[in-house]
């Protein structure tokens, strides 16, 4: 489900890319990775502020800082300063190794 909410946002299909995360999140409301796909899915449809909120919301629940510094898709929040504040309060871990 989060990857096809994934899918639909680069669709630009994103009423139902937030339709499907927010299901997601119903179901498991204290996954980090389904916060950060969230944070994801509210910047590509523009909506920065929601963006920020899950996305301090998946760093606070233990998603890799550095795994949110990599990912281009969260480029445009990198000059919020609530975006610089997350980055510099929550302590950074090592990315997770690729197999």
């Amino acid at each position: 489900m989060v990857e096809l909410a994934v899918g639909d946002s680069m669709l630009g299909k994103q009423a139902e890319a937030v339709d499907l995360i927010r299901q997601a999140l119903a179901r498991s409301p204290s996954d980090p990775g389904i916060m950060f796909r969230a944070a994801e899915i509210y910047e590509q449809g523009g909506d920065h502020a929601a963006a920020l909120n899950w996305l301090e919301r998946a760093a606070r629940a233990g998603y890799s800082i550095a795994e949110i510094q990599h990912d281009p898709t969260l480029q445009g929040l990198r000059g919020y300063s609530q975006y610089k504040q997350l980055m510099q309060q929550t302590p950074a871990q090592p990315p997770a190794e690729s197999k």
